[in-house]
């Protein structure tokens, strides 16, 4: 009986995780999809210790999926931050501000490149604040 119940509350479990997650189109949660099935079939059928084994497959799936939904999303951000990044450069050097206020442009600039390099490693999380960073950093530069 504690088996079962287990069973039933690892497959709630997978089934709750797999309804909750917005990029449902990747790899790991179409497998957890498919052993939460599996588990499903294998616990109807009568095959308890095959459907904890299933359950936990879906599981550590799930937990996958949910790493790369984060990851995801990380991306996402960062990608956002550093386009504000991008053009905020672009409009200080159209006004001179690599000339007018050289020491706010340049650390811009450095610390763009650094959002770069995190974003080459896949540290979007470092990228994005980073981006942020060098916008912050010309927050004072107007046009002379």
């Amino acid at each position: 009986m504690k088996k079962l119940l287990i069973i039933i509350a690892s497959i709630a479990f997978v089934g709750t995780v797999a309804f909750a997650v917005s990029y449902k189109n990747n790899t790991y949660q179409k497998l957890a999809d498919e052993y939460t099935r599996q588990a499903q079939a294998a616990l109807n059928a009568g095959r308890y210790d095959e459907s904890i084994e299933l359950s936990k497959k879906a599981e550590e799936n799930a937990a996958l999926s949910r790493a790369y939904i984060d990851m995801m999303l990380a991306k996402k951000a960062a990608d956002d931050e550093m386009k504000i990044a991008q053009n905020k450069i672009a409009w200080a050097k159209s006004i001179d501000a690599d000339k007018n206020f050289p020491m706010a442009f340049t650390a811009a600039q450095n610390k763009y490149s650094s959002a770069e390099k995190s974003y080459g490693g896949e540290d979007y999380k470092a990228a994005a604040n980073y981006a942020r960073e060098s916008v912050a950093l010309l927050d004072g530069v107007r046009e002379v």
